[in-house]
């Protein structure tokens, strides 16, 4: 979101002047105005649950509490906003990730308003929650895909029933076809803004998305399945997909077929084996798995010793992994060495990572 409104910046959009300051995760800025950011943040913890755990700043909770009933409460506060912005000579607009819960909220008070949905791959928006470093999303890492799962629905229910007055772009579009994303915006639109060159507004170390053929979307099919039918129609109804997120897309759907080391007369026994150790973190050991198939040559063992795990969710993952052919050996819990040397007692390789 930050990258498609620094482009709007860049073409003329009127931000207002009291924005968030950047930071160590976005040095440019965030292009929010603190005023709409502070609003949205007491409208959705109003309109969650106190008591269902989640990210309720985000607006969803463990059970997807959010009651929409409850915005009407807050329409005289976002008037007031509103009256206090003022008539601006030329096309204004705010920027919140978390105005996508809250788009029907805002279409009622705004007149004819048009809007700019982006959307990213499941698995880099966990990659960027991680890099975060927040602590829920530290030791919940499965939040990831289900917080993903549920802003985007949201997002393409708002788009069916007004795509006339929407944008709806893949973030890998946005890096590859920025002029395309302008016309968009001025043509489909009819915003008055500046036709400019967006190139060098895009900084690559400020956002990175994983590169294509790597095995994770895979994986991602495997364990975390409700996201993959979400992805797929925003790719499918995109006014700007991404044609490679396409074919990533239908590799990602199908099943997957795990490498496991077979005896042949060329090889009679495997030169490594990566053995991985867990313990209720379950989303972890799906991007480890990625980092294995992605890095070393085959043949190899890989065996995951689930040392008794109790969390549901990665419990659940381990499971969708063993029935797609991995490797996954349970004990109680005995404790990481004790994972380890179990590990050890089943490969037939000499070396072991």
């Amino acid at each position: 979101t930050s990258l498609s409104t620094s482009f709007l910046a860049a073409m003329g959009l009127d931000l207002g002047g009291d924005l968030l300051a950047g930071d160590a995760n976005n040095r440019r800025g965030y292009f929010e105005d603190r005023r709409f950011l502070e609003l949205n943040r007491r409208i959705l913890a109003a309109c969650c649950a106190a008591d269902d755990g989640g990210h309720p700043d985000w607006g969803w909770t463990e059970g997807e509490t959010f009651d929409a009933a409850r915005l009407g409460s807050h329409a005289e506060a976002g008037r007031r906003l509103l009256e206090e912005i003022g008539a601006c000579s030329g096309p204004w607009g705010f920027k919140d990730p978390r105005t996508t819960l809250l788009l029907d909220f805002w279409d009622r008070l705004l007149d004819d308003a048009r809007y700019v949905l982006v959307y990213r791959h499941p698995w880099d928006v966990a990659d960027s929650m991680q890099r975060l470093g927040a602590e829920v999303f530290l030791r919940r890492p499965d939040y990831a895909p289900r917080i993903w799962s549920f802003y985007n629905r949201h997002l393409l229910d708002f788009y069916h029933r007004h795509r006339e007055r929407c944008v709806l772009a893949s973030t890998h579009a946005l890096i590859e076809q920025p002029e395309a994303f302008a016309e968009l915006v001025i043509g489909k639109l009819g915003l008055e803004l500046e036709a400019t060159s967006l190139v060098g507004v895009y900084d690559q170390q400020e956002l990175t998305n994983l590169p294509f053929g790597v095995p994770l979307p895979r994986l991602y099919a495997a364990t975390y399945p409700e996201t993959l039918p979400v992805l797929g129609s925003l790719e499918a109804e995109a006014d700007l997909p991404s044609d490679r997120s396409r074919v990533e897309l239908a590799g990602a759907g199908e099943a997957l077929r795990p490498y496991r080391f077979t005896p042949s007369p060329e090889v009679a026994e495997p030169p490594v084996a990566v053995v991985i150790p867990c313990r209720d973190h379950g989303h972890q050991v799906i991007e480890a798995i990625a980092s294995v198939e992605r890095s070393i040559p085959e043949p190899y063992e890989l065996i995951v010793v689930d040392d008794g795990s109790t969390d549901a969710a990665t419990v659940e993952i381990l499971g969708r992994l063993r029935a797609a052919g991995y490797h996954v050996e349970r004990q109680e819990a005995q404790g990481v060495c004790a994972a380890r040397n179990r590990a050890f007692e089943l490969v037939r390789a000499p070396y072991v990572i």
